[in-house]
């Protein structure tokens, strides 16, 4: 599911088992966290329609609100398990869970008592009080389905009505439904349903919540549970219904839900499914075949593209770019991808594929085809792998099929066939100087209102304590700076010190994710200021195209996006906390805590008693003398210590471990490591390098 979203550029909603553990759900989450594309906003709900009487969840939380409380109180235990799911989500996303979750409570579009004894959670708060969390505090989103036309194939009599007239044939049945689904006393109309739907917009807003939608579309056309039809009269309604669904009458009332859920929601247009083909079940998807359109189809897509989004918090389209499959022709081409994942295929010329971002595939077909990647050979690790190469390096992770030569840098082209594999399995790659030169000093932004270019310095120095974050290239912030243009480029910060607040009219604000980085409260609020740089300039500084960043001699928190970033906490007691990408953490003075994403990444605790964890990929644990007492987290058969002087040249490793309740205790003097849930047992496996 990660892969598929990262891959075609779609935000996830993720649904927790309504029986999953904890474990199971935290590392569902720890997963999500280390490979999910960190520009995607990630959704999470507990279970699926528990409202919902014909599922098995629905029953399960009605008998566990016995169990555990005595009484039949399903839609509170609803809301308890949903919190419960939430909050274990925020814990193993920590700093980054207001800026990448949205956290969704589901409920039934036509029940708003359900709804509102849900969101009170009443039951849960008399019989857990000490566990009790205000459900408003927690969701950003409350989600119902925006389906209309249910009525019918509910009810024989309807049903009969309709088959009369489909037998009539001075009246045209198709209008005549269509007509009966604008009637506001029809259940389940248009109409109808408008007003049901603005109930719960109403209801979400006195909670501070936003009105989403996690399915809908038609369901006019489903399974019939009348059980007196004919065979006869059964065939006839379900090659009606088929046609129905498939008219301009349809596509119409398409239009019509489409205007009425903008006006209404704060979330996009959810048509339940993209393909299906028409059965007694039901015409499902929009689409029923690769190359069979639909007139309700083509609306949808039509609608897509000409209208603008109608939520506060819509993301710009380049936000939901996916990667693209390029085709050459016979011809020498040049061809090139986008920032996410790509499948070039190239055909039967001497064709020149240019690196980009992302995990891309590339299949180069016949001729001498050529891959030019950005930077020297150093950067680099290309491994003969299934009958191509895999390519690592700072552009994300490729393969290469029927490639036979690369040009790193401005240098000379290169025949992978004829380079010799290391003893690590990777080709030995010819050693080249850095291009650039980057001058050894580093530039210093103001404590308020500045806005630097780093590009020609080493790194930037903070000023003082505070907070360093990542810019989220699509945010507001991001778009104004144009960031989200700017393909392959160093990251940039905005840095501000401890305690930082400014008034903005009446309101006192912080530089807190949607501050800074959307100009407003909260996402739907109204924007603060005129421009999103503006805004983060009273709060702070903004660094551009930064190498590296060295943090004060004061307490500092460090948070990145996953572009390959390093980090130098300096002095002082630092939070170090990156995502994706190749990063370089290293925690200095002081009683640091560093935690990496999925990247291969090298964390160095330096002096003070630090907590190191590397989460996945293949990272580089570095200890020195003095190093304190250090603890690593989440340790695996992918990554590394490197002991440097840590360790006499006479002792081994075996010497200096013993087993604790907590781990493997390496000791050294007055310096230790341990290493958490790992025993003398897994020295057998582990990596230790003296140096």
């Amino acid at each position: 599911m990660v892969q598929l979203a990262n891959e075609i550029g779609a935000e996830p909603w993720f649904t927790m088992p309504h029986m999953a553990s904890e474990t199971y759900i935290r590392n569902f989450a720890t997963y999500v966290r280390d490979h999910m594309d960190p520009t995607l906003p990630i959704r999470v709900e507990y279970s699926n329609e528990v409202w919902n009487w014909r599922f098995e969840q629905a029953h399960w939380v009605l008998q566990q609100s016995i169990k555990d409380w005595g009484e039949e109180r399903q839609p509170a235990y609803h809301t308890k398990k949903a919190v419960e799911t939430a909050l274990i989500w925020n814990e193993v996303f920590g700093e980054m869970a207001d800026m990448r979750l949205v956290h969704v409570l589901g409920a039934q579009a036509i029940n708003t008592w359900r709804t509102r004894i849900a969101m009170k959670a009443e039951a849960w708060r008399e019989n857990e009080p000490d566990a009790f969390v205000a459900p408003e505090s927690v969701f950003d989103e409350l989600a119902i389905a925006h389906y209309f036309g249910g009525t019918l194939m509910r009810n024989e009599q309807e049903q009969i009505h309709l088959l009369n007239t489909i037998k009539s044939p001075e009246i045209n049945a198709i209008k005549y439904l269509a007509e009966r689904l604008r009637d506001p006393s029809y259940s389940h109309s248009l109409p109808d349903l408008q007003s049901r739907w603005r109930e719960h917009a109403e209801l979400a807003k006195t909670y501070g919540l936003k009105l989403t939608a996690y399915e809908g579309g038609q369901h006019v056309h489903h399974h019939s549970r009348t059980p007196n039809l004919s065979d006869e009269d059964r065939a006839l309604l379900e090659e009606f219904m088929v046609e129905f669904v498939r008219s301009e009458e349809m596509a119409e009332l398409y239009r019509e839900s489409w205007y009425i859920w903008s006006e209404i929601s704060d979330g996009p247009f959810m048509q339940f499914g993209d393909m299906t083909t028409p059965t007694k079940w039901g015409s499902w998807g929009i689409y029923e075949g690769l190359n069979i359109t639909t007139k309700r189809g083509n609306l949808i897509n039509a609608l897509n593209a000409e209208q603008d989004p109608w939520w506060e918090s819509a993301k710009p389209n380049a936000s939901f770019q996916h990667g693209v499959t390029k085709h050459a022709s016979a011809q020498a081409d040049t061809l090139t991808g986008t920032d996410q994942e790509d499948y070039i295929l190239a055909g039967d010329g001497d064709d020149r594929i240019v690196e980009s971002a992302g995990d891309d595939g590339v299949h180069g077909g016949n001729g001498m085809d050529t891959v030019l990647l950005s930077d020297v050979s150093g950067a680099y690790r290309i491994e003969p792998k299934g009958g191509g190469y895999k390519v690592s390096g700072p552009q994300g992770r490729d393969f290469y099929v029927s490639v036979e030569r690369v040009i790193f840098g401005t240098g000379e082209p290169i025949i992978l066939a004829d380079l010799p594999v290391g003893a690590d399995g990777a080709l030995i790659l010819p050693e080249q100087d850095a291009q650039l030169e980057i001058p050894p000093n580093f530039v210093v932004p103001e404590v308020r209102g500045g806005v630097v270019d780093a590009a020609d310095y080493a790194g930037v120095l903070v000023p003082v304590g505070g907070t360093v974050s990542a810019i989220n290239r699509w945010s507001a912030l991001g778009i104004e700076l144009g960031l989200n243009a700017r393909s392959g480029t160093k990251p940039a910060y905005f840095i501000s010190e401890a305690g930082a607040e400014a008034i903005v009219g009446d309101q006192v604000i912080t530089p807190k994710y949607h501050v800074v980085n959307e100009n407003r409260l909260s996402p739907g609020s109204p924007p603060l200021t005129d421009s999103a740089i503006t805004t983060a300039r009273l709060l702070g500084s903004i660094a551009l195209n930064v190498s590296a960043i060295v943090g004060s001699p004061q307490d500092d928190r460090f948070f990145g996006r996953g572009s390959g970033e390093a980090f130098c906490g300096g002095e002082g007691n630092d939070y170090i906390a990156t995502a994706a990408g190749d990063d370089i953490v290293e925690g200095g003075d002081g009683k640091d805590s560093l935690i990496t994403g999925s990247g291969d990444d090298t964390l160095d605790g330096g002096k003070g008693n630090d907590r190191l964890r590397g989460e996945g990929g293949k990272d580089n644990y570095l200890f020195n003398a003095g190093c304190g007492h250090d603890t690593v987290q989440g340790f695996t058969l992918d990554d590394k210590v490197v002991l440097s002087n840590f360790i006499n040249d006479d002792q081994t490793v075996d010497e200096i471990a013993t087993d604790t309740e907590s781990g493997l205790l390496l000791v050294h003097g007055t310096d230790s490591i341990l290493f958490e849930g790992l025993s003398r047992a897994d020295l057998s496996w582990m990596t230790i390098l003296r140096d």
